[in-house]
């Protein structure tokens, strides 16, 4: 088994657990709006995160946001796609990568339609 194999399985068996918890969502992923039928995938949703600007030029801001993490042996995500949260119903449109790796892929989002 390569690393990331490894690193998927490892995921997996962690998003399994999380969701046994209660942390991590059931959620269907859809490539476009349009997209019809969605695929089923697990995920990790961060609400209200915030940073702040530690450049010395500027006053530190914070920002909130919401991050969601996919593993990638349930999708490939990608800008503009839509993620709907079972069974609450609620969808976000992927608009920015942050971090993206051999298992995982994590993307700040907003509310979608």
């Amino acid at each position: 088994m390569n690393q990331r194999d490894f690193m998927r399985a490892f995921d997996a068996a962690a998003g399994q657990a999380f969701q046994a918890a209660g942390l991590a969502d059931s959620a269907l992923y859809y490539d476009t709006a349009d997209t019809a039928v969605g695929r089923p995938c697990t995920v990790l949703v961060d609400r209200d995160v915030r940073d702040f600007d530690d450049s010395e030029q500027f006053a530190p801001v914070p920002a909130a946001y919401t991050l969601i993490s996919f593993e990638l042996r349930d999708v490939s995500p990608a800008k503009g796609a839509i993620v709907e949260l079972l069974p609450s119903g609620e969808r976000f449109r992927l608009q920015k990568l942050i971090r993206d790796d051999a298992s995982r892929s994590r993307w700040v989002v907003i509310h979608a339609k």
